[in-house]
């Protein structure tokens, strides 16, 4: 995988609910999930895509030492943005 393309990845119907992170190709493999978290996808659209459940993404990305990077906007900011 080049970074800008996605392999096609099973449905959900294609998966059983009971599966390990382990059994799930792109979860194994570090860089495929370190390219899903960095394109901004959430843990649970991550999920999705990949037809598990969002423990399954959350237990392959502490087994691969990988983190969800958040935005901390400073109080000024947010002010600004009235968020």
């Amino acid at each position: 995988m080049n970074g800008t393309e996605m392999k096609t990845v099973a449905t959900p119907k294609e998966r059983h609910h009971k599966t390990y992170w382990n059994q799930i190709p792109e979860l194994l493999d570090r860089e495929t999930l370190q390219f899903l978290l960095d394109t901004d996808f959430t843990i649970q659209n991550i999920a999705d895509r990949l037809g598990c459940s969002r423990s399954n993404v959350v237990s392959a990305m502490k087994a691969h030492g990988l983190t969800k990077r958040t935005l901390i906007i400073p109080e000024s900011m947010k002010k600004k943005l009235r968020i």
